[in-house]
């Protein structure tokens, strides 16, 4: 005699909703499980974490009279810096100091930053932390 199948009767996908592997039908559902968190607890430590974009804030906030020129004349003394040191990185506490003390007009902190960005905006070097990277 042949006995019934004894197979499980397969679940709704509702009853299933808490495998990790089941794939949404609808967008609505999977947005459903989206959430972003700005905390991160790492070992019992909380941190925030802030992100910050480059389009809420002015790189030239103050340096209203920072010229082509100026530009031109940072540019090349940045180059002469690298050019002397014989590398494709350095910090940027390195180039200040070394720029300003071969210029007769030293480049203020606002000025040094506006430049980097424009700089940075035109592929020309990359900036990161506190590290400055000819490209």
């Amino acid at each position: 005699m042949i006995e019934p199948s004894s197979k499980k009767k397969r679940t709704s996908k509702q009853e299933r909703s808490d495998d990790p592997y089941e794939f949404y039908s609808s967008d609505e559902e999977a947005s459903a499980d989206v959430s972003t968190s700005t905390t991160k607890e790492k070992s019992g430590v909380t941190m925030d974490t802030t992100i910050t974009t480059t389009s809420e804030t002015d790189p030239t906030d103050g340096i209203e009279d920072f010229t082509p020129q100026r530009l031109q004349e940072f540019r090349s003394a940045l180059y002469a810096v690298f050019s002397s040191e014989h590398s494709q990185s350095l910090s940027v506490s390195r180039i200040t100091v070394a720029i300003n003390e071969t210029n007769t007009s030293p480049f203020s902190a606002g000025e040094i930053e506006t430049a980097f960005n424009r700089m940075e905006e035109a592929n020309q070097i990359m900036v990161s932390e506190g590290m400055v990277f000819l490209i």
